[in-house]
């Protein structure tokens, strides 16, 4: 019996002569791995075309974007087309080109949802409308941060 406990001390003095370096992945790496494999997960689940504006009952993340009426003339029944402000220039909701207001009026804006898009590797592509710009949609789920939204 009194050698067990002299062949424990060989085994522990004899592990501590080599150094044991371990190094560990930071919590924020962690994140934009799970997340960016969130992202890459959904690639084969992407939502139609017919829900990128109109808000459901769904999980896809949206973000709140204003959206303006644009009168042509500045009478209210002259309706041209809806519009969102990016940087203070309204763009169309359906493709994203640009109006000069020189001869047109925006009326009262009302909050429309659009969906949110990433790329595989994580980095912000654009939300709804602005889908041509690649990327794909992601779920309330992945958790991510949606500083995309404007």
């Amino acid at each position: 019996m009194d050698d067990i406990p002299s062949s424990r001390r060989k085994i522990l003095q004899g592990s501590l002569v080599a150094p044991l370096v371990l190094t560990v992945s930071s919590a924020s790496a962690q994140a934009v791995t799970s997340f960016t494999k969130c992202v890459a997960n959904g690639q084969a689940n992407q939502p139609s075309t017919s829900i990128n504006i109109v808000q459901s009952q769904d999980q896809w993340f949206r973000c709140p974007v204003t959206v303006y009426p644009i009168y042509k003339g500045g009478s209210t029944s002259n309706f041209y087309g809806n519009y969102y402000r990016d940087s203070g220039i309204y763009k169309n909701v359906t493709n994203g080109q640009p109006l000069d207001l020189t001869s047109y009026t925006p009326g009262t804006g009302t909050t429309w949802y659009r969906l949110v898009y990433f790329g595989t590797d994580g980095s912000p592509k654009g939300a709804g409308w602005e889908k041509q710009t690649g990327g794909l949609a992601v779920t309330k789920s992945c958790g991510g941060s949606f500083a995309v939204c404007k």
